[in-house]
């Protein structure tokens, strides 16, 4: 059932590496809006002018942060799935293509 070097350790900790980064890509970005938010809503409350241009600029600067978390996972498997297909398709054995069977498996 396992794939050469695949083995039931390997796989217990890739799932709960891929559980952690799960929840990292959801939470993260979900706090960061939610704490810009309560920010700006404090920055509006008091009715200062130059309270509520720094609350926006920490505000897009979390947003962009909530990106980034979000999309950093996807943009590693992206890429660890391309250099895994050229390594295959090259011959060599560098154990990257087991590594990544043993990753889209779990």
């Amino acid at each position: 059932m396992f794939l050469d070097g695949c083995t039931p350790e390997l796989v217990t900790l890739i799932k709960m590496v891929k559980l952690a980064l799960g929840i990292i890509q959801i939470v993260v970005p979900i706090l960061l809006i939610v704490m810009g938010s309560l920010d700006l809503a404090k920055a509006v409350a008091t009715q200062d002018d130059k309270v509520m241009k720094s609350t926006m600029a920490t505000l897009g600067k979390r947003v962009v942060f909530a990106v980034a978390v979000f999309l950093v996972v996807v943009i590693v498997q992206l890429v660890m799935n391309m250099v895994s297909t050229n390594v295959q398709n090259s011959g060599s054995d560098t154990g990257l293509g087991t590594f990544t069977s043993c990753w889209n498996a779990a």
